[in-house]
């Protein structure tokens, strides 16, 4: 069920929604039998969903901007869907970008109704950052590959499983303060343009493997002491832009305490189980607002 401008939504949808979604991966949840819109929209509300795999908080923006702002589209409610898995390094690389003199065109393509999901074909700036980035994730590959992963032992109610020790996912943990002013500025956009038409911006913390595992995990006490720092970091951002906050961890951790929520153990990515808890913790702050 993929739109005219590649993303997960109905064919022929069209506004006033209740809710519009952005975010990556975990919320277009390709995977998924369910993602978060479609429970959603069981649930009797009208959904966008942007998400789209690969996004950050620039493409959050650019979706938000060309796909509803520009389209006149009405709203009550904008969900960003966070993603601690990745969303500082895409910020990084977008900046990436726009220092090069790129801008959303990079990223959005060209489709019927205009600019779609997908991206358009490369150019000099793009192909610039494309492989600066691709240059380290080489490297990061490597040295995963010469390197002896440590495993460790999650265990939960329903299983016992031997998983990578996640500390990778702690990137970002010390990322620069321009760094953040960068999510600042792009959420910042996004929250702005959503009040200026009288909709609420809220975003919404995906904990990512780190966040997820660690509480099923002996012994990694560091490590969640610096994933909550990472947490309150993104609170303030959503204090200094006027939106609302909600830490996704707890719901989705108690959820993973009593049965699967990812796609496979060692994952971060949300089956329908793990969309479910997304999705009751979005209609909620969407309704409450109200």
């Amino acid at each position: 069920m993929i739109d005219d401008d590649g993303y997960r939504n109905p064919h022929g949808g069209s506004g006033p929604y209740e809710i519009v979604l952005l975010g990556d991966s975990v919320t277009i949840a390709v995977s998924a039998e369910k993602d978060v819109g479609q429970h959603l929209r069981d649930r009797g509300a009208r959904v966008l969903n942007l998400g789209f795999a690969g996004y950050g908080p620039g493409q959050y923006r650019d979706a938000y901007l060309s796909q509803v702002i520009d389209r006149n589209v009405k709203h009550d409610f904008v969900a960003v869907v966070f993603c601690f898995c990745n969303d500082i390094g895409n910020t990084v690389t977008y900046s990436r970008l726009e220092r090069f003199g790129g801008d959303w065109r990079n990223y959005l393509g060209k489709g019927r109704r205009g600019n779609v999901a997908l991206p358009s074909p490369l150019n000099k700036s793009w192909s610039i950052v494309a492989a600066s980035s691709l240059a380290t994730e080489w490297a990061g590959s490597l040295k995963k590959f010469t390197s002896t992963e440590q495993l460790v032992t999650a265990k939960f109610n329903w299983t016992t499983a031997q998983i990578p020790r996640p500390e990778h996912s702690l990137r970002g943990a010390g990322a620069s303060d321009q760094t953040w002013s960068a999510v600042e500025k792009y959420l910042g956009s996004v929250a702005a343009r959503a009040r200026s038409v009288g909709a609420k911006p809220v975003i919404f913390a995906y904990p990512g493997q780190l966040g997820l595992y660690v509480p099923f995990v002996e012994g990694l006490t560091e490590l969640d002491s610096a994933f909550s720092g990472k947490v309150e970091r993104l609170r303030e951002v959503a204090s200094a832009i006027g939106a609302g906050f909600v830490d996704l961890r707890p719901a989705l951790v108690e959820r993973f305490e009593s049965t699967n929520i990812v796609n496979s153990i060692g994952d971060y990515h949300p089956n329908s189980e793990g969309t479910a808890v997304m999705a009751s913790e979005i209609l909620r702050s969407a309704r409450s607002s109200k």
